[in-house]
């Protein structure tokens, strides 16, 4: 699913929405809320992102996390729907 409007701009270099996005109040990208250290319990409510708001981000982390993110996505979607239950 995409995002109505706004672009995502993640450091993680993934454009997927792993269902906890975050948008900065300035320039208003999208961002996931685990790749900027965020906790999703207490998200704060002004957010700024790494470049409106220069700040030490982990890249590294953040890529090898929504990589993983993106490869489960990608084999739920793959997978066959059951129809066992359904029609039935």
């Amino acid at each position: 699913s995409t995002k109505d409007e706004g672009i995502t701009r993640c450091i993680c270099d993934f454009e997927h929405d792993d269902g906890y996005m975050i948008c900065c109040d300035k320039c208003l990208v999208w961002q996931h809320v685990e790749c900027m250290g965020l906790d999703r319990s207490n998200i704060p409510d002004n957010y700024f992102c790494e470049k409106c708001e220069p700040r030490a981000v982990n890249v590294e982390n953040a890529k090898s996390l929504q990589g993983k993110k993106k490869k489960h996505l990608e084999e739920l979607q793959n997978r066959e729907p059951t129809t066992d239950k359904l029609g039935k």
